[in-house]
């Protein structure tokens, strides 16, 4: 049973990642273009040049050969193309350690009677190359359609554009991302060891397991503490320091989705201007009532609250608003955390009779946040020369 399992894993591994790398970081790549086949105009190859190094710098993890040092090149040599030999040369000089070959075999265009749509066809091949050494790592022939009732020069634009979406997704397979388990934060798992600007909120993680492997899914970059936050979206709880390999069947045409997630962010997620209302509670008097809560976030060094609080019970009326400023004091179980100190302005009105009062307040607030919603609790004691009071309001905010 041991030796069974250990083929079918050999096979999978085989499967999975024959003829890809994994990555960490941006790599320098070099795109050649071989000589170009049946009806590829110079014009066409030049844009689908421009539109593929378009592509593969959205991905964020290449640094490309400039374009403009190829030509010039081409003109010292007096070379009409260059290959691997002249790639490893300069690649080796400049730290490049990939190319990139695209050999253009034919483009076919082609009318679906008087009125119908253009139809273009271009067929064409990858090749990618170690340049330490010139070894063949890949090696990959494509066929890309593009339509367009308009005109045959349309339906070519089209045809080069999806070339640029399938190159980019195979880029894509070919350096896929690699990182680790770093630590965990209640149902978020942390990724780390691999640069943040790499990653997209969507992208799917994978262990290496045989069976039941553990998938996570991007919610939330946090580049400035080099952190990738993920939730498990299948399998068991992953383990510390286990490696985890980018998914690359979420592809869209070769381009990786980087649409904002519509699961909760997590923690990290920068809080902007919050408010926020629930109950509240007298403890001096023992009165309940409502309250709402005013705060700047993370916009500011410090957080800037409106605190307003009303109570009323039979003949009696107590209201309280609150002006002030806090400081983080950090997390604990899950929550963001604030000193506050404010100054505090005191309405009464008992049985008609009317008093205002001004003083100052200390105070704390903790919020747990799950994305843009969450949950706060607000507590408070005033001090003044009348009517000391001590409020705890709690309730549910919204973060802009």
């Amino acid at each position: 049973m041991k030796k069974i399992y250990l083929f079918l894993f050999l096979i999978l591994s085989l499967v999975m990642f024959a003829s890809s790398l994994t990555i960490t970081d941006r790599i320098k790549l070099i795109v050649l273009s071989g000589k170009p086949g049946t009806n590829w105009s110079e014009g066409e190859v030049n844009y689908l040049l421009s539109v593929l190094e378009e592509q593969a710098v959205n991905l964020g993890r290449f640094q490309l050969f400039p374009r403009v040092d190829l030509d010039k090149i081409l003109q010292e040599r007096n070379l009409s193309e260059i290959g691997i030999a002249e790639a490893q040369e300069f690649g080796k000089i400049s730290g490049y350690k990939y190319a990139l070959l695209l050999t253009l075999s034919s483009i076919t265009t082609e009318k679906a009677g008087t009125l119908g749509e253009y139809r273009v066809v271009s067929r064409y091949s990858l090749k990618l190359y170690n340049l330490d050494n010139a070894e063949l790592i890949s090696t990959k022939a494509f066929e890309s359609i593009g339509t367009s009732s308009e005109s045959a020069q349309k339906a070519i634009s089209n045809a080069i554009q999806n070339m640029a979406f399938q190159i980019a997704g195979e880029l894509r397979r070919l350096f896929r991302l690699e990182a680790y388990v770093k630590s965990f934060e209640g149902n978020y798992i942390i990724l780390s060891g691999l640069n943040p600007a790499l990653a997209r909120i969507g992208m799917i993680f994978s262990t290496e397991a045989v069976s039941n492997a553990t998938r996570l899914k991007v919610i939330n970059i946090d580049s400035a503490n080099g952190r990738i936050v993920t939730e498990v979206i299948s399998g068991p709880k992953p383990s510390l320091n286990q490696r985890v390999i980018e998914e690359v069947d979420n592809v869209v045409q070769g381009v990786p989705q980087t649409t904002q997630s519509t699961v909760p962010a997590n923690l990290e997620r920068k809080q902007g201007i919050t408010f926020g209302i629930g109950a509240s509670f007298e403890s001096s008097f023992g009165f309940g009532g409502w309250g709402l809560i005013i705060h700047s976030g993370e916009v500011l060094p410090l957080l800037i609250y409106l605190s307003v609080n009303d109570f009323e019970y039979m003949f009696y009326n107590l209201s309280v608003a609150d002006l002030g400023a806090g400081i983080s004091i950090g997390k604990f179980l899950g929550s963001k955390n604030y000193v506050l100190v404010g100054s505090s302005y005191v309405y009464v009105n008992f049985e008609g009779e009317e008093a205002e009062i001004w003083g100052v307040s200390l105070g704390i607030l903790s919020d747990f946040s799950f994305g843009n919603l969450g949950l706060y609790l607000f507590s408070e004691t005033g001090i003044n020369y009348l009517i000391p009071f001590l409020i705890t309001q709690i309730g549910i905010r919204y973060s802009f």
